[in-house]
């Protein structure tokens, strides 16, 4: 999923920060990459059990700004192969992926409040007004 924010006058990477100190928080080691026009943080959990990578792009300058929040891909064929898996035996995978899917939407929906209460704080501040 992504959203736009428009006249929000925030620090691309301040907020980048705080998209990193969220997942952080959420037990994801973390690899950073800024790119031209884009800031990149990807994260992998540290329990696998638990879940798969996650991809987080946020893009466009301190008005007009993007956020992409990509979960892995594990789940994607759940519901076109879940009854497959069963009928074959694979009821486990089956759970697995459904428990990835669980644990992805859990944590979409916590990033968007995390990311929304980020942009609230970070209005008209500077990562060079901190320094």
């Amino acid at each position: 999923m992504k959203e736009r924010w428009i006249r929000e006058n925030v620090d691309l990477d301040l907020l980048c920060q705080s998209v990193s100190h969220f997942l952080e928080e959420k037990r994801f080691v973390l690899k950073l990459e800024k790119l031209k026009n884009e800031l990149r943080v990807y994260g992998w959990p540290l329990d696998r059990e638990e879940g798969g990578p996650v991809l987080v792009k946020i893009y466009g300058n301190s008005n007009d700004f993007t956020i992409e929040f990509v979960p892995g891909e594990s789940f994607r064929g759940l519901r076109i192969l879940g009854p497959l898996y069963s009928l074959f035996g694979g009821g486990s995978l089956w759970l697995r992926e459904l428990r990835a899917r669980e644990f992805f939407e859990r944590l979409e929906e916590q990033f968007w409040v995390a990311v929304d209460e980020a942009v609230a704080n970070l209005r008209g501040k500077s990562s060079a007004k901190l320094g």
